[in-house]
């Protein structure tokens, strides 16, 4: 089973691929000649980074999805004369 990450109010499945790369990274980081406070700040950048990119992923599809929603009900709009909005 995967470990899940909160963000906000949406979860994330974290597939083995995440995880496996994650520990892929740790093991690259941990063999690197850092001091524990490079280390620590570098996990920290790395972890916000990581943060920032799956907000800003979630939100573009989300905006893509409303966009796409908006206009299948313009066509069906045009095409029956009806206001008609449906989401698929």
């Amino acid at each position: 089973m995967s470990e899940k990450e909160q963000l906000e109010f949406v979860e994330f499945d974290n597939p083995e691929e995440y995880l496996d790369t994650a520990k892929e990274l740790s093991e690259y980081i941990e063999s690197l000649s850092l001091t524990n406070d490079q280390n620590d700040k570098l996990i920290d950048l790395m972890l916000k980074h990581n943060r920032v990119a799956r907000r800003d992923a979630f939100r573009q599809g989300i905006e893509f999805m409303l966009d796409t929603a908006s206009i299948k009900s313009v066509e069906d709009e045009n095409s029956t004369g009806e206001n008609i909005t449906r989401i698929n």
